[in-house]
């Protein structure tokens, strides 16, 4: 196959993104980091363990994800919005 419709490649792409390997939000606030992206850079100050998270959270793209794919990162259901 060497072309995807649009459709695929958004699947694609969705499939790929449940397979990163990506803290739980206790692990970030444990950590003291703001967010995932923060935590991952922190991580990757301590190679080895860096690695063995790596190692720990692979995944498949059949295996059911380690966290809920839908879940919602903002606590505030109600976001304040700017008026244009």
């Amino acid at each position: 196959m060497l072309h995807l419709t649009f459709e695929d490649f958004l699947e694609a792409l969705i499939r790929m993104s449940c397979m990163k390997s990506l803290p739980f939000d206790a692990e970030i606030e444990e950590a003291g980091c703001t967010d995932a992206g923060h935590f991952i850079l922190e991580l990757q100050c301590y190679p080895q363990l860096y690695a063995n998270f790596l190692v720990e959270r692979r995944q498949s793209w059949d295996e059911e994800p380690l966290q809920e794919v839908s879940r919602n990162p903002n606590p505030n259901p109600n976001p304040t919005r700017v008026a244009p």
